[in-house]
């Protein structure tokens, strides 16, 4: 992603919107320092599920699904 980060990105998205969930996905195992400002860090080592997974439980945690 040219000019940012993922985690700059999110942090740029929850300073905007703080309301709208984010999950980080990336293809290393290693927690970015400054990943905080997201809901979740996945690695896509995890595979499908487990972001299917992620992605249910940040959307109820959220109140947009039951």
């Amino acid at each position: 992603m040219p000019g940012m980060t993922g985690t700059e990105l999110t942090k740029s998205v929850k300073a905007t919107r703080p309301t709208m969930p984010v999950i980080l996905i990336s293809g290393v195992n290693e927690v970015p320092a400054d990943a905080s400002h997201a809901d979740r860090f996945i690695s896509k080592v995890g595979g499908p599920e487990l972001l299917f997974q992620t992605v249910i439980d940040v959307l109820t945690e959220y109140g947009h699904i039951d």
